[in-house]
């Protein structure tokens, strides 16, 4: 190979390598990390469940905010959880006759509500068959779950796009300076090529959206950790919640807090039917005997898992109806 055109690919190859330098230090320095613990506090807060949720597994969305969600619905009336027996994987789901005003719902309160509808005979449907038998359309359901409840976060102040202006702007004019390094150089081989149409235009521009695109969409999707990060409210709020280190109170807050149940569904659910270590596994359609504990939070290591660990439906006494 010429050795302009080593010089050339030498040259693009570490503008381009640069950049990917600039965005992971970006990403390292930008990492959303769990703020100090505040004065522990047996008070929680009133965001919505999927919400917190949200913030408390650092912007991780787990099947808590649906299943949560589901939990909050039932506690508003909106839906009844019935299970006639001591076997939760007998629990309906019963639409109510009179159906409550639903134009105060969030966008992902909605989606969950939509989908026992859909799935309703009767006004009934069984627990289980709220699950997604296709892979798919699970994933896509849950995408946009993710994405509603991450603006439903920002809109609350709670939470924020990981790279800000500034950082987005360094690199994308470092994008700019990496495109032209490559369009240069394809430049460059098309004329020593004589070729009819020279590439290197297009090998600027292809570079320049492909940097720029990942630079753009990667700190809002990608990554578990590429939701957002701490304004202030958020860090606040999330200071309350890794300051409830004491027991009973972080029990509390494995309860609720780590599988997103406002307080309205504290108020209308009872933990006594499964067993408290079980929660329903919304992607599984069964229940599971794993805590609730809140990942990346204080409540998430070191503290025993004992003492009511999740909500579950009441019992219903007119499950005969």
């Amino acid at each position: 190979m010429d050795e302009r055109a080593l010089l050339d690919l030498a040259v693009s190859g570490i503008a381009i390598g640069c950049w990917f330098l600039a965005y992971g230090l970006a990403r390292l320095v930008t990492r959303p990390a769990s703020p100090p613990p505040q004065p522990a506090t047996p008070d929680l807060g009133t965001e919505p469940p999927a919400v917190v949720s949200l913030l408390v597994n650092r912007w991780t969305t787990t099947e808590d905010a649906a299943e949560s969600t589901l939990l909050d619905l039932a506690a508003r009336r909106f839906i009844e959880l019935r299970q006639p027996g001591n076997e939760p994987m007998q629990t309906t789901v019963h639409l109510p006759a009179a159906a409550p005003d639903e134009s105060g719902l969030r966008p992902y309160e909605r989606r969950v509500l939509s989908r026992v509808q859909g799935l309703a005979v009767g006004g009934v449907v069984p627990l289980t068959a709220l699950t997604f038998r296709d892979q798919a359309q699970a994933k896509t359901w849950n995408k946009r779950l993710r994405a509603e409840v991450v603006a439903e976060a920002r809109a609350a102040g709670l939470s924020r796009r990981r790279f800000g202006r500034g950082v987005a702007a360094v690199l994308v004019a470092l994008a700019a300076l990496a495109a032209a390094a490559a369009g240069a150089a394809a430049y460059h081989y098309g004329s020593w090529s004589a070729s009819e149409d020279n590439p290197g235009v297009a090998a600027g521009i292809v570079t320049f959206l492909l940097l720029s695109g990942i630079a753009g969409l990667s700190p809002a999707s990608g990554t578990p950790r590429s939701a957002g990060r701490w304004p202030p409210a958020g860090s606040a709020y999330a200071t309350g919640c890794a300051g409830t280190r004491s027991s009973p109170t972080c029990r509390r807050l494995r309860s609720w807090c780590g599988t997103g149940t406002s307080a309205t569904a504290r108020r209308s659910a009872r933990p006594t039917s499964p067993a408290p270590s079980s929660t329903w596994a919304w992607a599984t359609a069964s229940w599971s005997g794993r805590r609730s504990a809140v990942r990346g939070t204080a409540c998430g290591s070191g503290i025993p898992a004992s003492g009511p660990a999740t909500a579950v439906p009441r019992r219903s006494s007119s499950s005969a109806r």
